[in-house]
């Protein structure tokens, strides 16, 4: 298919239903740097529809231009602040030049008012914690994650790793011990055919372990004065 957008785009490089269709499919096929090039092209022609505001802004977002990408997203919620994917890549765009609360008031009215699916509401509360943990504001995070967890039953173990980090990080080792127990157990479980995946997530919880173990180590030479002067 992209390959017929192509030739009639050779054919006529200007004509906006073509061009829009090329920057979409570059867009869905993951080709941001081409897809920022098709949808600057179509906003020099004169163009300034959502459409072209949303997906421009969504390609610069993903090249790193977030500051070019903040400026048209701002244009683009504007019209329409109902749709999923860009207050999704709004606020991440938001989290990436500092503006951490705007992007949070932007996840909790997308949650509120428009009832996203479930696996989109749980990446939302995952993003809102990533934000509240780049924040120090570990609490809040792990919060979110397991709201994202109770939504997202899947993906649990994605978020269970983001919590046990989060509580390793605010010294909650009896937390992480026990979520680290309860991981392996659902990894056993979830990946009982799958030699290959239940390695990966074997070492993952070696790792976690013999952290966990070096801590209480430490924690008992504390408690027993042996860093004591």
């Amino acid at each position: 298919m992209y390959e017929n957008i192509l030739d009639a785009y050779q054919v006529d490089s200007t004509y906006m239903p073509i061009l829009m269709l090329k920057g979409k499919v570059e867009s869905d096929m993951k080709k941001y740097s081409q897809a920022e090039i098709t949808f600057t092209r179509i906003a020099s022609l004169g163009d300034s529809s959502f459409f072209t505001l949303k997906n421009l802004a969504i390609a610069k977002h993903s090249n790193g231009s977030y500051l070019e990408a903040e400026n048209l997203f701002i244009k683009a919620y504007e019209m329409d602040s109902t749709d999923f994917l860009l207050n999704f890549v709004y606020a991440k765009t938001l989290q990436n030049v500092g503006e951490r609360n705007l992007a949070l008031d932007i996840i909790s009215n997308t949650i509120k008012l428009l009832y996203p699916p479930d696996e989109l509401v749980a990446s939302f509360y995952e993003l809102a914690g990533d934000i509240y943990n780049s924040g120090n504001k570990i609490d809040l995070a792990v919060e979110n994650y397991q709201m994202a967890l109770e939504k997202d039953k899947k993906n649990e173990l994605k978020y269970l790793n983001k919590i046990i980090w989060c509580k390793i990080y605010d010294k909650k080792f009896r937390d992480a011990e026990y979520l680290v127990h309860k991981y392996d157990s659902i990894a056993q479980e979830k990946y009982a055919d799958d030699s290959i995946q239940l390695k990966n997530e074997q070492r993952k919880t070696g790792f976690y372990k013999d952290l966990l173990k070096k801590e209480f180590f430490f924690m008992d030479d504390l408690k027993n004065g042996k860093f004591l002067v």
